[in-house]
């Protein structure tokens, strides 16, 4: 999905988790009476679905040059700021989700019911992040990535205010 993001192809990146969910649908249809467990239908569909959502993307992933395979060649500078950077930002994703944790261990003194009603609310707290924020922020980094590499950052505030905006979503 990233590579694909990088060359501004939104469409198969976007459309990709939608084919595990059908495939997993198909799956638990097709082999729920079939298995002694209706599970076992349903880890299947996960373990096709993946495959389907991966495989989905591959003609795109081809056709713009990319290919399979590891590059474990970790001299280019780029690559050491890049972890560098990613430190902090891991340290602050995490904060997250200690807080969950926290919470979690929290509720279970309190009555049944309470880590299901803390998880729910979580759940609808994030829905307009998953919605709003990852979507405009998919669309949205290639752009901005483009432009910090070419260190044009003045004439993208004059026109495209958006793209800034969606920086702190």
């Amino acid at each position: 999905m990233g590579a694909l993001n990088t060359k501004k192809i939104f469409f198969v990146p976007a459309l990709a988790p939608a084919m595990l969910n059908v495939t997993l649908i198909l799956s638990i249809v097709f082999f729920e009476s079939r298995t002694s467990q209706p599970i076992i239908a349903a880890a299947i569909g996960v373990l096709a679905g993946g495959f389907v959502q991966f495989a989905f993307q591959l003609p795109s992933f081809f056709r713009n040059g990319y290919r399979l395979g590891p590059d474990l060649s970790f001299r280019h500078p780029g690559i050491r700021k890049m972890m560098l950077l990613l430190l902090p930002a891991t340290l602050a994703l995490s904060v997250s989700q200690i807080n969950i944790i926290v919470s979690s261990i929290f509720a279970s003194f309190l009555p049944q019911g309470s880590i299901t009603y803390l998880f729910y609310s979580m759940r609808l707290v994030q829905f307009p992040i998953g919605i709003f924020g990852v979507a405009m922020g998919m669309a949205v980094l290639p752009t901005l990535s483009e432009h910090a590499v070419r260190g044009t950052w003045k004439s993208s505030e004059k026109t495209s205010p958006l793209l800034f905006g969606c920086c702190f979503l």
